[in-house]
């Protein structure tokens, strides 16, 4: 079992190394000089993109609906829309194979963790580099601008609890606002409160809210109860 075990860590840290040569060809798409005070930033398909229209299914929210708000989408499909509204923009993937880009990363990681063996295991991984990416990436689409408030579908993945530490060195005023949007897993460990956590997350009920606060190490104030944005409530009237 042993053996097993340690053949599956093994198995799961190489494919988390050799992902990486798909990361190379990252850009961002529709980034034109644009107002807005507020980023919700989400993911999307090429299926969320209808009449002249991107509907995120996250927030249950359509980009015409919305004033000073960017939706930056992490897209994840192959082809990208014939038509992206002004308020949108995507963070879009060429996925070309790119060898180099790997040996980069591997020497580059030795380095900056100074030949540390414990460091390098730990961020020598495909999820470091996406979050370097979408950092790198939201800043570029921020620039100069002083925005006011991030909303984002909050999973605890590592590269959101990147962008929100990263955010609020450069401006400690931003307001963070996360929502959980599915259901919890049974060992919900990667949302436990910590560097880089919403300021304020929104969750669906208040069982969730007694696990976070009792369990997760969130503040009581830090917790707000409402209607699920994902998922609406529908009655029946034959039912």
């Amino acid at each position: 079992k042993d053996k097993d075990y340690i053949k599956k860590t093994l198995s799961l840290f190489f494919q988390h190394i050799i992902s990486i040569i798909y990361y190379s060809k990252f850009t961002l798409i529709n980034n034109k000089k644009k107002n807005y005070k507020k980023i919700i930033i989400t993911w999307g398909n090429k299926s969320d993109f209808k009449k002249n229209l991107f509907f995120d299914k996250f927030t249950n929210i359509s980009s015409n609906k919305t004033q000073d708000t960017i939706f930056f989408v992490i897209y994840l499909d192959n082809i990208v829309p014939n038509h992206i509204p002004q308020n949108v923009v995507l963070l879009f993937n060429k996925k070309k194979i790119n060898f180099v880009f790997l040996i980069k990363v591997f020497f580059k990681t030795i380095i900056n963790n100074n030949f540390s063996l414990k460091k390098i295991i730990h961020y020598l991984s495909v999820q470091t580099i996406f979050a370097e990416i979408v950092n790198q990436n939201l800043n570029q689409l921020i620039g100069k601008k002083k925005i006011n408030k991030i909303i984002i579908p909050y999973e605890g993945q590592p590269f959101q609890n990147y962008l929100i530490k990263n955010l609020k060195k450069k401006n400690k005023d931003i307001l963070t606002l996360g929502f959980i949007h599915s259901m919890l897993p049974a060992l919900p460990l990667n949302f436990i409160k910590k560097d880089g956590s919403p300021d304020y997350l929104f969750l669906s009920g208040n069982a969730q809210k007694k696990l976070f606060y009792k369990y997760l190490g969130w503040k009581k104030t830090q917790l707000k109860v409402i209607d699920s944005i994902r998922i609406k409530k529908k009655i029946k009237n034959d039912l």
